[in-house]
């Protein structure tokens, strides 16, 4: 399986000082009020968002894309203008920005080795004859009990222990009926699967899982620091108003 290339790096650090006596560029409150909205703020709700979901193990990753929904690198929570922001060297050159580039670049690749690790915990999974038995055993428990509906959707049946798969990597316990097609299907069969998220592979992705959300919670912590020292040095609302976006 072919995983995807290493991410855009959030960028190196380049020589020279800003213009500013404190190392800030000339007119350093609207530099910061810049950074704050398009940089600082979307960064620390994406890595936010992400620590809650990690926190449950919940990856968001999906089998027909090989790749996570809701959680990724940087470019993932930022804006075009966001992410020439970051990558702009008058960003760049800011001692107090080196630890979050620094942060930003060791959390993309967490990313890449939970892609990695999902991928493969997939794959573990799918070469099982087991654990495929144990989802033609549950499909047919499934009917035998009266259910006649589509358990996979759009993906066809065929394609069941894929969606299996990819419940059993992101920890799902509850779908809500009437909005995934398995939902009950996985309410009264999910038990007999849990026996399959133990091992080596799944081990890994825990492993990776841990890293990745410690990644986000440390660069939530450097975002808010840096939005309340702009914040408090020029005056600025740490969310700014709907009229000055």
């Amino acid at each position: 399986m072919t995983t995807r290339s290493k991410p855009r790096s959030a960028g190196t650090r380049p020589p020279g000082a800003a213009a500013g006596p404190d190392g800030m560029p000339k007119n350093p409150a609207k530099w910061a009020r810049s950074w704050i909205y398009w940089v600082l703020n979307p960064l620390a709700a994406g890595y936010r968002r992400e620590n809650s979901l990690l926190t449950r193990g919940y990856t968001s990753w999906q089998f027909y894309k090989q790749d996570f929904e809701y959680i990724g690198c940087f470019s993932l929570y930022l804006q075009p203008e966001g992410i020439e922001a970051l990558e702009d060297p008058t960003f760049r050159r800011q001692p107090r920005h080196h630890p979050l580039l620094d942060g930003i670049n060791a959390h993309d690749e967490s990313i890449v080795d939970l892609r990695t690790r999902a991928n493969e915990t997939f794959d573990h999974l799918r070469l099982d004859d087991t654990f495929l038995a144990a989802v033609g055993e549950a499909l047919a428990a499934h009917r035998a009990g009266g259910h006649t509906d589509s358990v996979a959707g759009a993906y066809g049946e065929d394609r069941l222990p894929d969606l299996v798969a990819q419940r059993l990597i992101n920890r799902v316990e509850v779908l809500t009926p009437g909005f995934e097609a398995d939902a009950v299907f996985w309410t009264n069969q999910r038990e007999r699967f849990k026996r399959f998220q133990s091992g080596a592979a799944f081990q890994r992705l825990n492993k990776s899982i841990e890293a990745t959300r410690t990644d986000a919670v440390r660069l939530w912590n450097l975002l808010v620091a840096l939005r309340t020292e702009y914040s408090e040095a020029y005056g600025l609302p740490p969310v700014p108003a709907p009229s000055d976006q």
